[in-house]
C-alpha cells in the first residue's frame, strides 16, 4: 500500500493535475510542470490516453461485455469506467483496484455504488490476490468475460509480461485486455531522460518499455483492429490531436485456449529495444511513414 503523503509527488496525482483535476499537491504540480517542460504536449497526450480508454470501454460494452476491472485505476475523474459502460449497458458492473491510500479513499467516497461498483485495495503485481478478494467476487463472475483495463500502469511495474501471464490464467475466454503505455523509443533521448528523472524523485518511479515490448504483451491474444496503435488513432472519434504522441494502445480478446497460453516473448526490461530502426515497424504495427509537420493534426494511417 502506498501511504498518503503530501510531501512527495506520485503518479496518480500527477496524472490528475495534467488532466485538469483538483486532487494534487505542490510536489505533484511541480513534477507535472517539469514533465511539461520536457514534453510540451503532455496534457494533450494524457487526454488522448483517457479518450482511448473510454472508446475501448464503450466498444466492449457495445459488444455485450458487462463486467469491467480497472487495475491501477487512479483518482476519480469525469466519465469513470462505470459511467462510460453504464451509458451503453445499464447493468454493467465495475471493480476499481489501486494500492494508493488516497486513491482508495477518494474512490470509496465517489465511485462505490452497491451492486454496480466496488473499490478494492490491491497490487497489480499480484493479480491472483486481487481476483480472490470477496468484494470483487461478489460483483464479478469470472466464469464470464471481463474487460480488464491496464491503461497507463505498465511503466510503473518491472515485469508486466509476468502479470499478463498470471492474469490471463484466471479470465474466461472472450475477456478483453486493454493496454496503453508510453514507449521509450517513441520519445527522444532528452524526453526519456527527463521523464525518468522526474519520476525517480516521486513515490512512483517508472520502468520504460519499448514499442516491441508493448506489442509482445498481446502475444497469444486476438488483437482487435486496428491492432496496436498510437492511442489517438485507435478507432478515433476525431482527428484533432496535435503533436507527437509516445503512447501506444491496443485491445485484445482472450481466445478459448488462452488459459494455457505461452508467456509473451518480450518483457520491458530492455527499454530501448526496437529503437533506431528507421522504416521498420515493430511486429503488429503499421509501417512507419514520414513524420507530419508538428503543426498539423495526425491522421489515421500515420505512425509517427
Amino acid at each position: 500500500m502506498v501511504a498518503f503523503q503530501t510531501g512527495l509527488a506520485n503518479g496518480p496525482r500527477i496524472a490528475t493535475y495534467l488532466l485538469g483535476g483538483k486532487t494534487h499537491f505542490a510536489p505533484d504540480r511541480e513534477a507535472a510542470e517539469r514533465l511539461r517542460d520536457a514534453l510540451p504536449t503532455i496534457s494533450a497526450v494524457a487526454r488522448a490516453d483517457r479518450e482511448f480508454t473510454e472508446r475501448a470501454i464503450r466498444d466492449a460494452a457495445e459488444d455485450g461485455i458487462t463486467q469491467f476491472l480497472d487495475l491501477g485505476c487512479g483518482l476519480p475523474h469525469p466519465r469513470n469506467v462505470h459511467d462510460v459502460a453504464g451509458a451503453v449497458t445499464p447493468g454493467a458492473r465495475t471493480v476499481y483496484v489501486d494500492h494508493d491510500e488516497l486513491v482508495l479513499v477518494h474512490g470509496r467516497a465517489m465511485l462505490e455504488i452497491p451492486g454496480v461498483t466496488a473499490v478494492v485495495p490491491g497490487d497489480i503485481r499480484d493479480p491472483q490476490s486481487i481476483l480472490e478478494q470477496p468484494a470483487l467476487r461478489a460483483l464479478l463472475d469470472l466464469s464470464q468475460p471481463v474487460t480488464v483495463l491496464l491503461t497507463g500502469v505498465v511503466p510503473f511495474v518491472e515485469d508486466p509480461a509476468a502479470i499478463l501471464v498470471n492474469l490471463r490464467g484466471h479470465l474466461a475466454p472472450g475477456s478483453r485486455i486493454v493496454i496503453s503505455s508510453a514507449c521509450s523509443d517513441l520519445m527522444t533521448d532528452d524526453e526519456l531522460t527527463a521523464t525518468q528523472k522526474v519520476f525517480a524523485e516521486t513515490a512512483t518511479p517508472i520502468h520504460p518499455c519499448s514499442s516491441d515490448a508493448i506489442v509482445a504483451l498481446f502475444d497469444g491474444l486476438d488483437l482487435l483492429d486496428p491492432g496496436v496503435a498510437k492511442v489517438h488513432r485507435w478507432r478515433p472519434s476525431h482527428d484533432l490531436f496535435f503533436g507527437p504522441c509516445p503512447i501506444l494502445g491496443g485491445v485484445a480478446t482472450l481466445p478459448a485456449a488462452a488459459h494455457t497460453s505461452r508467456e509473451p516473448a518480450l518483457g520491458c526490461r530492455s527499454a530501448r529495444a526496437g529503437a533506431d530502426r528507421p522504416g521498420v515497424a515493430p511486429t503488429g504495427l503499421r509501417p512507419i511513414l514520414p513524420a507530419p509537420r508538428q503543426d498539423t493534426p495526425f491522421r489515421a494511417g500515420d505512425l509517427r
